[in-house]
């Protein structure tokens, strides 16, 4: 295996040199990160008992996690768009977030718990901004959608072994080594990083990266409103916010609704988490795939294959909450429910990627973090548990499949009141055309969907249509 290399522009609209490790890469680091969130959330029942926490200080660390997980997801996307070495971010984010969650192991008292918590949201608030833009460059945009299946499915994966291992070893290892064992794999996978080739900033963009070399720091930090002037990120942005919003809480209080009022025991209900993954597995490559179909013939299919996606979802919700006729039914209306939330994520998130300029997606995706953990996850458990607490519990598993409908009308609303993705393009490339530009429209190319001709083979600029 070579070592990773700057690479030059090799070639507009085709894979770049290293795209299949890129993606490999990616997807490990996803993984990665949901199996260390979902086995920290395993665990803290034992790390409660032994460190004698109250609930309340329990949920201290998870607390600066968030903080520091938004912040420096924001200064990370300051940091790429002004040219910071993104592999340097890749990999010193994933070295510290690893080694932060194998000191946890060694935590006396709650202050050294909020410490590596704090690390590791550091760290990977700064990955997961660094990571997004880093891998879609190396693919054309048509492929960006299938390039984002791939990550999401690996991290629903990364969830699915959380619980496995979590619930199955945390028992006879004990939490702490536990948090140890968890830590190492990154520390591994962060070495792949020198293996990592870096392409040219827009190679597949065209020459949307001369706006970069004009680019302050200053005036990275006051260009936030710029994203006003892109309204497909601003429609994928809002509906993927309401929709975390619905979904974290529908998955958090419905083992207890079950149980409660559906007349499951609590082993019953938890075939919410496998039939979820089962579910997500399917959905988010599909929904991806279907997608980049009808893109070819329906302009903005995007928005319409979400908003379908999300009302099928709010059905699927409606008959869980209110049809109880045993395991079978709801496994089976659980894993329709499943399917049509995570179809809207790899679509939502390409979007994320290919309705702004090279030069804005760093902080598109530290907003992208702010937007759906402020506004979206970390309120909605809150929210809808002072609803349970008002009205009672069933009321408010009622509220989250007819709040899906919101996220559902945001799709719906984008579809009818914003232009082609393709026609925006153009208008905006034109803007930023000038005389002596010779490569044609900078911002159009993100929508370029004629296949490039084929030169060459291997992992290179010739491959196409295939991982």
């Amino acid at each position: 295996m070579k070592w990773g290399r700057k690479l030059t522009s090799s070639g507009f609209n085709r894979r770049q040199e290293g795209a299949r490790f890129a993606l490999l890469f990616g997807s490990s680091l996803m993984a990665l990160s949901q199996l260390d969130r979902i086995i920290v959330s395993v665990v803290r029942g034992p790390v409660r008992e032994e460190l004698h926490l109250s609930n309340a200080e329990i949920a201290i660390p998870d607390t600066f996690y968030n903080a520091l997980y938004l912040i420096f997801g924001l200064l990370a996307g300051v940091a790429l768009d002004t040219g910071l070495n993104r592999r340097l971010i890749l990999g010193g984010g994933l070295v510290l977030w690893s080694l932060a969650t194998s000191l946890t192991a060694f935590s006396p008292n709650l202050i050294a718990l909020v410490v590596c918590d704090a690390l590791v949201g550091l760290a990977e608030g700064a990955v997961h901004t660094a990571l997004v833009p880093f891998v879609a460059e190396f693919y054309p945009a048509r492929e960006r959608g299938l390039v984002f299946a791939v990550i999401m499915t690996s991290a629903v994966l990364g969830s699915g072994l959380g619980f496995i291992i979590g619930g199955s070893l945390a028992g006879a290892l004990g939490w702490r080594l536990m948090y140890f064992l968890c830590g190492l794999p990154g520390v591994f996978v962060s070495a792949t990083v020198l293996f990592l080739n870096d392409p040219a900033a827009g190679v597949n963009d065209q020459v949307v990266a001369n706006a970069e070399e004009s680019f302050s720091l200053s005036g990275s930090l006051c260009g936030w409103f710029d994203f006003f002037r892109y309204p497909h990120f601003m429609v994928a942005l809002s509906a993927t916010t309401a929709y975390l919003f619905v979904s974290a809480s529908f998955h958090a209080y419905l083992p207890e609704y079950l149980s409660q009022y559906g007349g499951f025991s609590v082993a019953q209900a938890s075939v919410v988490v496998g039939v979820s993954l089962i579910g997500g597995l399917c959905g988010t490559p599909a929904g991806s795939k279907i997608a980049a179909i009808l893109e070819e013939s329906l302009a903005n299919a995007t928005f319409v294959i979400c908003a379908c996606s999300l009302l099928c979802n709010a059905l699927c919700g409606l008959l869980v909450i209110n049809v109880h006729a045993g395991v079978d039914v709801l496994a089976a209306f659980l894993t329709m429910w499943s399917f049509f939330g995570s179809a809207v994520v790899a679509p939502a998130m390409t979007l994320s990627v290919n309705a702004v300029p090279v030069h804005l997606r760093g902080r598109a995706q530290g907003l992208w973090g702010v937007f759906t953990k402020v506004l979206g996850a970390v309120p909605s458990v809150l929210f809808f548990g002072s609803v349970a607490d008002s009205y009672g519990l069933p009321n408010a598993m009622q509220l989250t499949w007819l709040t899906t409908l919101a996220p559902a009308a945001l799709w719906l609303l984008g579809y009818f009141c914003t232009p082609t993705l393709r026609d925006f393009a153009v208008n905006e490339g034109r803007k930023n055309t000038t005389a002596s530009d010779d490569t044609g429209l900078s911002f159009a190319s993100l929508m370029h969907l004629e296949p490039p001709e084929p030169s060459g083979s291997g992992d290179g600029p010739g491959e196409y249509g295939t991982f």
